[in-house]
C-alpha cells in the first residue's frame, strides 16, 4: 500500500483484503452517506415532524431504523454505480440501465 509517492511500496497488514477503487472527483452518485441521508429525510418526513423538538425525536428514531442490510445494498451497489459513471464519462447516467 503506498502512502507517499515519494517513498517505496510499504506491505501493509491490509494489503490483499481491501481492494482500492478508483473514485471520480467530487461525484455525487459516489457519495453514500448523500443516499443515506435522502433515505433518513424520507423517513422522517413521512412521520410529519411538528416541531423542533419533534424532528430531532424523529430523526434519532428514524436513524436507528435504518438497516445493515440497507447499508450493505448500497455498498454492494457502488461497483456498478463507479462503472456506470465511468461509462458515461463523469456525466448523467440511469441508474436503471446499470
Amino acid at each position: 500500500m503506498r502512502t507517499d509517492p515519494g517513498k517505496e511500496d510499504q506491505e501493509s497488514p491490509l494489503d490483499g483484503v481491501l481492494r482500492q477503487m478508483t473514485w471520480p472527483p467530487q461525484s455525487p452518485d459516489l457519495n453514500l452517506i448523500e443516499m443515506v441521508w435522502g433515505e433518513l429525510d424520507r423517513r422522517v418526513k413521512a412521520k410529519g415532524p411538528t416541531s423542533a423538538k419533534h424532528l430531532w425525536e424523529l430523526l434519532q428514531d428514524c436513524w436507528k431504523t435504518i438497516s445493515g442490510d440497507y447499508l450493505l445494498k448500497l455498498m454492494e451497489r457502488m461497483p456498478r454505480v463507479c462503472k456506470a459513471v465511468i461509462r458515461a464519462k463523469g456525466g448523467y447516467f440511469e441508474e436503471t440501465r446499470m
